[in-house]
């Protein structure tokens, strides 16, 4: 499933990028494959947990 066990990349410039870079969370529910760049940047997947919570402004935590 996008976003719990599958994680999509794009290559832009000859560069290899995650999915997800700004967009809000809620896309990456949404959506599935935005969510590459937030388990990387934030090193979790509390976005399946607390979504309402989270932002790339706010709270990266369900415990934060």
């Amino acid at each position: 499933k996008w976003g719990t066990d599958m994680f999509e990349f794009d290559v832009e410039s000859g560069k290899i990028v995650p999915c997800g870079i700004g967009k809000d969370i809620k896309e990456c529910l949404d959506e599935g494959y935005f969510c590459t760049a937030w388990v990387i940047a934030n090193e979790n997947m509390d976005y399946l947990h607390c979504p309402e919570k989270l932002s790339w402004e706010g709270k990266h935590r369900c415990s934060d």
